[in-house]
């Protein structure tokens, strides 16, 4: 349905295998297909889409139809509700500004910010000490959730579901090794409900990582 939808609005599915974006390694998972929507797609990175499965496999399907204020997963980036921070925070041009709702653009659907936090807690799980290392890319989208506010108690507010609170709990004060720690502890706990990761090494599949020479696990 995404890729339909953006085809038909004029973005150019990539379909060439020997393409950059699908031969290359990085710190960031590949999506399962991209588009190239500038000309020279390696300073900004393309479009990528990404199956529910391999990042939200535990969340129902969206509908088709708009998500209710009542919705317990999903809400789109229109709603009021998305507040402007309390605090000043800079974004990568320096400007000092809010990430609340964005009121000028289409709104498009997205996970509820406490449903994401526990996403990314769950992604550095199942990634935990994985040969692909993509937990440390889960993990700086973690830090970019925190909520900003000069006391420390405030980091705690957030509540995410029970057993995945202690280990936010710590993901919001304390050190690697700490971080590190709690992650391990959490994925034995969960280990018998995680997926095997569907990434290897950087690569989209076993069979492109072995064509380039990579190890995976």
């Amino acid at each position: 349905m995404a890729i339909a939808a953006l085809t038909s609005a004029g973005y150019s599915l990539c379909v060439d295998q020997n393409c950059y974006w699908n031969t290359h390694k990085f710190e960031h998972p590949p999506g399962t297909v991209h588009f190239d929507t500038v000309k020279d797609s390696r300073l900004w990175g393309p479009l990528r889409l990404y199956t529910k499965s391999s990042v939200l496999w535990w969340l129902p399907d969206p509908t088709p139809t708009l998500p209710t204020l009542d919705d317990p997963h999903y809400m789109l980036t229109d709603d009021k509700r998305l507040p402007p921070r309390t605090w000043p925070r800079r974004d990568l041009d320096g400007n000092l500004g809010p990430d609340g709702p964005w009121l000028n653009i289409y709104p498009v659907r997205i996970v509820k910010p406490i449903l994401f936090t526990e996403a990314l807690i769950l992604l550095c799980c199942r990634d935990h000490n994985h040969v692909n290392n993509f937990e440390d890319y889960w993990r700086g989208l973690l830090g970019a959730m925190n909520e900003e506010n000069p006391d420390p108690d405030f980091y705690l507010r957030k509540r995410v579901r029970p057993e995945l609170q202690k280990c936010w709990n710590v993901a919001k004060v304390g050190n690697d090794l700490q971080i590190n720690a709690a992650v391990k502890q959490l994925r034995e706990e969960l280990i018998a409900s995680l997926p095997a990761t569907p990434y290897y090494y950087g690569f989209r599949t076993k069979e492109r990582a072995i064509r380039q020479g990579s190890r995976w696990l």
